[in-house]
């Protein structure tokens, strides 16, 4: 623990003191026994704890995972609290029948890691602050579990949704189709972090056209039942026009921005990723639905250069009939590129 302390507000402490904080913290990562996490969100005294902190304390024990100290502190920071200082040491553990810590050892080469997080805020939180941030912190601790848990089953099914693409012939011309399927394939080069996948199916439900989660398809923090405003189905025409305009009509390939925002890695809104399912008489009937964030490695490729992209590029280029290596074709290249790539991928090439 103390290995990767190297300034702020330990160091400044009697040993004594930062004695009785390490003690404290081992306490806390032991009495976590046998639970998938613990979190405590408090106030520490010298009486009480033997150190004190200019803000609330907030401490979590879990397994290693990948996104965790990122996530939760996105979560402080999206209840209005700063982190002031954080240790954050991933350590090798062995438990007993019972949970209690038999054994700490470095990480590298340990069969089990554990994640042991401490946060000092900016500030003293009154009570009622405390318990939303730990319910928050709760909450976040969650969807990052089911995102990374999840993480093999969310890149498979991107086969899936090729699979889907291709049905997609009997509808989309077959340059929709062999796009679709180049860009689905890029993101599996790390240029999306996968979080969530579900699909939606429109089913007679009595002789009325509704729509549908389609059941089990859930993962990652698209899991679980009672999710989802159509876990039971929903009739077409009860349904807002411009949600079921995206279930009854559009290309085969969307690409756009969620209401939401993410919980996991970074508190942006969430990358949404959608593909038809179009069935052999050519109608839609439903859409398979990935959530994420595009990588920094997506970003720092040139628009250019991206499946999907390119084609718009290229499509523009043919309707301006600019030739190559002019000043107007190197200009409209350069435009297109200075453009945020979020906004390439959801505005159509005819604007």
């Amino acid at each position: 623990y103390l290995r990767r302390v190297h300034e702020g507000s330990l160091t400044k402490l009697e040993t004594k003191v930062v004695a009785a904080h390490v003690a404290s913290i081992y306490q806390f990562a032991n009495d976590r026994g046998l639970n998938p996490v613990s979190i405590r969100v408090f106030n520490p005294t010298i009486e009480s704890d033997g150190y004190a902190s200019r803000g609330t304390v907030v401490e979590v024990s879990t397994l290693d995972r990948p996104f965790l100290v990122d996530s939760l502190t996105g979560e402080i920071l999206s209840q209005g609290a700063a982190v002031e200082y954080v240790v954050h040491p991933v350590i090798g553990t062995t438990r007993d029948a019972e949970g209690a810590l038999t054994s700490i050892g470095p990480a590298r080469d340990a069969k089990v890691r554990e994640s042991v997080q401490h946060y000092e805020l900016d500030r003293v939180l009154p009570i009622d602050e405390m318990q939303r941030l730990h319910d928050g912190l709760n909450r976040t601790l969650g969807d990052v579990r089911k995102a990374v848990d999840d993480f093999g089953q969310l890149k498979g099914r991107i086969l899936r949704m090729i699979d889907l693409a291709r049905q997609g012939k009997n509808r989309y011309p077959a340059e929709d189709v062999t796009n679709t399927e180049a860009f689905l394939q890029w993101l599996l080069d790390l240029n999306f972090v996968f979080l969530g996948y579900r699909e939606y199916e429109i089913i007679d439900n009595a002789g009325v056209p509704s729509l549908q989660v389609v059941p089990d398809s859930g993962l990652g923090i698209l899991r679980g039942e009672g999710t989802s405003a159509y876990d039971q189905p929903v009739a077409m025409a009860d349904i807002p026009k411009d949600v079921r305009g995206r279930f009854e009509s559009g290309d085969l390939l969307v690409i756009t921005k969620a209401n939401s925002v993410s919980t996991v890695h970074r508190r942006v809104k969430l990358d949404y990723i959608g593909v038809r399912m179009v069935d052999s008489a050519g109608r839609i009937h439903g859409e398979a639905r990935m959530l994420g964030i595009f990588t920094s490695k997506a970003y720092m490729t040139p628009a250019s250069g991206l499946p999907i992209l390119d084609h718009k590029l290229q499509r523009i280029i043919e309707a301006e009939d600019l030739i190559e290596g002019t000043h107007d074709h190197k200009a409209t290249i350069e435009i297109f590129e200075s453009f945020p790539k979020e906004e390439l991928f959801s505005s159509p090439w005819t604007e």
